[in-house]
């Protein structure tokens, strides 16, 4: 996915707050960060590397015929 469809789909579906509040959840409370290395993480890269890797497990889920079968009831 290019840069140009990532922004899109950023843009318009809101998706780096979902991304947002589900690395937070897993880093703060699973790895036991505070909120400030958080913030730090996500500020210096963080964001960008957590959107790429939603993405890529979203492409990697459903780059499979019989996973859009199931979507087709």
């Amino acid at each position: 996915m290019g840069e140009e469809e990532k922004e899109i789909l950023i843009g318009e579906t809101g998706l780096a707050g979902v991304v947002y509040d589900s690395a937070a959840d897993f880093y703060i409370f699973d790895k036991k960060w505070t909120e400030e290395q958080f913030d730090d993480y996500w500020e210096n890269g963080g964001e960008d590397k957590e959107i790429d890797n939603y993405i890529d497990g979203i492409v990697d889920n459903y780059d499979d015929d019989s996973t859009w079968e199931e979507l087709n009831w």
